[in-house]
């Protein structure tokens, strides 16, 4: 199943269904879209008429009464945080003096998925402490079983079912009074700046630091690090958060000035083991947005080094961004920050899930993660096949081959060869994050239904999968490079000849969906490269256009660095 992004577009905005406008009574879901809630619970208002009796209010979930959990609160507003939802339709009507409205609430586990369709197996849980486990391969695989270990959570629990779910895990941190001016921004360390204390054996209010934020309110110094599982992934935040004060939806954490920093990781890779997040909290952009009095959140699933499929990564964002609702209160926007693969993130959902993200800080940018992966095929077919063992690629200049490959620097290709091509093999187990050799991988001669490890099979669920000629069934694919006329530029530049022009076109070959160089051209299915589109995975520009974006590019030209200096440009033609 792909969802279009016009069916999950303006996520976060409140939901609002009434008998007849203005007649009756208004309910506004507002820890998410009505139909996209997870976990059980939501965050849920009701607007009575003006002058209704509200001790007269009725409130029912699916037929029973929960007027209990509402309440008028001390902002103002008649709130309240439903739980129990069922998976599936849940229908809340609010009824008071003859007037009514409801609205359906569609339920779905807090273990995903929501609309990515159906999820990675095998899909290995972390545990409190590493674990050897047996994981069972694709239907037909040989070996059937093999065993692996599993990756260490930080949660509060070993798995509490097939979905990854743990107890979150609380820990909290003061900043002394006594702190140096130059402490390091950590909960760790000689010179940390946070220490850590028990809410059952407060810190004296003398000892503990004052923190402004930049909404100009003056708190405590006092810091809680969250840490739980959501949608098989593990997520972890920081906020301003002291645990005397009230701490509820309606009642937010006072040093919270109600904006969400998300961090997002760098690379592309594809792991099958749920994991911790790759970045810390307490890293630069944290220190800074914590400094301002953000919360700070991350997540496994957000990293694109961890989970290149960028659907999941909406899912998850948007996941986490109810749970943040629901427990600590409405979010005003949220910003993200990330560098290369963390750019992707960035830009990709908020291209395709218009509203989870407010405004993008892109470090090293790609408009997103398939367009330059086309580079990819490219550079190996010229230069680790047509330079290295073709007569006539052989003896090209290296200034011919600069010319042709279209940079000055020819380590560019031998970047993405060496950094990202592997990404593209199949039957390279550490693409899952599997040892090597790792006996339940695809292999062509020995195991062919084995699990696929490319970046494409991870994101199966969302660009659909083919079965082909030779009876394997595999994710649709990319890498097309017919009619592509290598070398033109030079050749029209008179670096190489019309000889060396025809030659090179004859023998630069092209890839199969196995990564295997053959003499023949690639092609992809022209309904796969649609899906690209449609899936999300081309970023779009119309999107884009709407959210602010301050790219914090550097001079990345030197040395041929993939992230090249004309990539955020190619953000803004969009």
């Amino acid at each position: 199943m792909r969802i279009r992004s016009a069916q999950v577009g303006a996520i976060g905005l409140a939901v609002a269904l009434t008998a007849a406008a203005g007649a009756g009574p208004q309910i506004r879901v507002l820890s998410n879209r009505a139909d996209l809630i997870s976990g059980g619970d939501a965050l849920v208002e009701i607007d009575w008429p003006a002058g209704a009796n509200v001790s007269l209010a009725t409130v029912t979930l699916n037929d029973a009464a929960v007027a209990g959990v509402f309440a008028p609160r001390s902002n103002g507003r008649y709130m309240g945080l439903i739980t129990g939802l069922r998976t599936g339709d849940n229908v809340l009507v609010a009824s008071v003096q003859g007037e009514g409205a409801r609205i359906t609430i569609t339920n779905h586990p807090i273990g995903g998925p929501i609309f990515s369709a159906a999820q990675l197996q095998p899909w290995i849980c972390a545990t409190q402490a590493p674990t050897t486990v047996t994981v069972t391969g694709n239907p037909g695989s040989a070996p059937a079983t093999a065993t692996v270990t599993t990756r260490a959570s930080g949660l509060g629990s070993d798995p509490l079912d097939g979905q990854c779910n743990a107890a979150a895990v609380y820990t909290y941190y003061f900043r002394k009074a006594t702190a140096a001016s130059d402490c390091a921004f950590a909960v760790t360390g000689d010179n940390a700046c946070y220490t850590q204390y028990d809410p059952a054996a407060m810190p004296a209010d003398a000892e503990i630091a004052g923190f402004t934020n930049d909404r100009g309110v003056t708190v405590k110094d006092l810091i809680r690090v969250e840490r739980g599982a959501i949608n098989r992934g593990i997520y972890t935040l920081v906020s301003l958060f002291d645990p005397r004060d009230p701490n509820t939806p309606w009642a937010p954490p006072r040093g919270w000035n109600g904006k969400l920093a998300w961090l997002f990781g760098a690379s592309a890779l594809s792991s099958r083991f749920q994991s911790a997040p790759a970045r810390s909290l307490f890293d630069a952009a944290g220190r800074i947005a914590l400094g301002c009095g953000f919360m700070v959140t991350t997540s496994s699933l957000t990293d694109h080094g961890t989970n290149a499929n960028d659907v999941i990564g909406a899912e998850t964002l948007m996941m986490i961004k109810e749970a943040i609702t629901e427990r600590y209160g409405e979010i005003r926007y949220t910003i993200g920050d990330g560098c290369s693969g963390g750019s992707i993130k960035q830009l990709s959902i908020a291209s395709a899930y218009p509203g989870l993200i407010n405004g993008l800080l892109p470090q090293c940018t790609y408009a997103d993660a398939l367009t330059p992966f086309i580079e990819i095929p490219d550079c190996a077919a010229l230069q680790a096949n047509y330079y290295a063992s073709n007569p006539h690629g052989q003896a090209l200049t290296p200034e011919q081959r600069a010319s042709i490959n279209g940079h000055a620097n020819t380590g560019f290709c031998g970047v993405w060869i060496t950094s990202f091509l592997p990404a593209l093999d199949p039957a390279r187990a550490q693409n899952c994050a599997f040892p090597a050799a790792f006996p339940l991988v695809f292999n062509r001669a020995t195991n062919a239904k084995g699990i696929r490890c490319t970046l494409l099979d991870h994101a199966a669920s969302a660009l659909g999968a083919s079965t082909d000629a030779d009876g394997m069934t595999r994710a649709n694919g990319m890498i097309d490079n017919t009619g592509v006329q290598y070398g033109l530029a030079a050749l029209r530049d008179g670096v190489i000849s019309a000889e060396e022009f025809v030659h090179l076109n004859e023998g630069v070959g092209g890839f199969d969906a196995d990564l295997v160089w053959r003499p023949e051209r690639s092609k992809a299915r022209a309904e796969a490269l649609l899906i690209h589109y449609r899936a999300g995975f081309v970023s779009d520009g119309r999107q884009l256009a709407r959210v602010p974006i301050i790219d914090m590019r550097g001079n990345q030209n030197p040395a041929g660095d993939i992230h090249a200096n004309w990539r955020p440009y190619s953000v803004r033609d969009r």
